[in-house]
């Protein structure tokens, strides 16, 4: 059954990264195949730290049907993404689960984004961010 199956834990994982420079930036995830998901399981475990005064940082989910063009996917009720964290001078971390969309499975591959606004990213140590997935692997037939 599915609950016997055990999850894949930390694929396709960014370690901690820096974000250095002015915001907007766009920094992808790696792409993950959901042929390879058991659908309603693939979920994204996000760092963010942000110690820069008024810089924040968002996620958001993409996919795509050849890995090359992607489309950012919103959540059913189509809701703004709410910021991970948002910088005051001291550092501010978050560690979230994030849950992919329903509407994920409709393609082969999707990505999680971290999103920077407002300020300058100052760099590791100071503003950073990593992304691992995790998710219990599609069936496999014996």
């Amino acid at each position: 059954t599915l609950m016997q199956r055990r999850p894949i834990i930390s694929a396709g994982k960014i370690a901690v990264t820096a974000l250095t420079g002015a915001a907007p930036q766009a920094i992808n995830g790696n792409a993950l195949a959901m042929g390879d998901c058991q659908p309603g399981t693939v979920m994204a475990l996000v760092y963010a730290k942000a110690t820069t005064n008024t810089l924040t940082i968002t996620g958001k989910w993409q996919t795509s049907a050849n890995g090359s063009t992607w489309r950012d996917c919103d959540v059913p009720n189509n809701a703004v993404n709410v910021a991970l964290v948002t910088g005051t001078g001291s550092a501010v971390t978050a560690t979230k689960r994030v849950s992919a969309p329903a509407a994920a499975l409709g393609q082969r591959y999707c990505r999680f984004v971290v999103v920077t606004g407002v300020g300058v990213g100052a760099g590791a140590g100071t503003d950073e961010y990593s992304i691992a997935y995790s998710y219990v692997p599609a069936r496999v037939w014996d």
